[in-house]
């Protein structure tokens, strides 16, 4: 390369290079890129790591587990792991209807909740169904170049917003809904090799999908039977 710009008269030498330098600019810039991405995964990978233990899933022993650790159990397993939270809300029912209205509200929400992690292919696999206009947002794409672990704290955040509260407005089922979507597309991406799907990774887009699918047919029941406070 350096024998053929030597060979070049000086104004070509000089556009010749100017270009190299623009490529090799370009190139530097795309590989920063890289490397901020993959660093933010590896944070979100080590977040998730020390926030959710997947091992603790298989525990049946769970007086010992943290917080955080139950509530995925929860999640995951789809049954309480604090019998006094149960007691209480029997009691509130025998004198209204706060009790019945929350156990519908737990059934539903985990009612869907995997018994055992499917892999990519199996994700891929299954038809999920999503309105076309928010799967092909352009605030659905950008989602999903978040890494999956963030999606997945995003939409537990939102499961907890609505198992605090007891309902589910059309913001946030809109806002499901669209990470939902960064979810099948990041399952896509993994599909086509664009995106690196390892264990820890397909055990959070089997969990998010799932919390996913809950809200949205929560949201779907309460219209139906005309409740407001879902669609406020």
């Amino acid at each position: 390369m350096a024998d053929d710009l030597k060979n070049l008269p000086p104004e070509e030498r000089i556009k010749r290079l100017k270009e190299l330098e623009k490529q090799k600019r370009k190139e530097i810039e795309e590989a920063e890129k890289a490397i901020k991405e993959s660093e933010s995964e590896l944070t979100e990978r080590r977040k998730w790591a020390d926030k959710v233990p997947i091992p603790q899933v298989a525990k049946e022993d769970f007086k010992d587990l943290s917080p955080d650790e139950k509530t995925l159990l929860e999640t995951h397993k789809g049954k309480k792991l604090q019998k006094k939270d149960e007691d209480e809300d029997e009691d509130k029912g025998k004198d209204g209807s706060e009790g019945k209205d929350k156990k519908d509200l737990a059934s539903v929400l985990t009612k869907k909740t995997p018994r055992e992690f499917l892999s990519l292919e199996e994700l891929a696999q299954e038809s999920v169904n999503l309105p076309p206009e928010i799967m092909n947002s352009q605030y659905a794409v950008q989602l999903s170049k978040r890494p999956m672990e963030s999606l997945y704290n995003e939409m537990s955040g939102l499961k907890k917003a609505v198992e605090d509260k007891g309902y589910i407005n059309s913001e946030e089922s809109r806002k499901i809904e669209y990470l939902a979507s960064a979810v099948e597309k990041k399952i896509e991406a993994g599909e086509t090799g664009k995106y690196s799907f390892t264990e820890e990774v397909a055990k959070a887009a089997n969990l998010t999908r799932a919390i996913g699918s809950n809200l949205r047919d929560l949201y779907k029941a309460s219209k139906s039977s005309g409740n407001t406070n879902y669609q406020s």
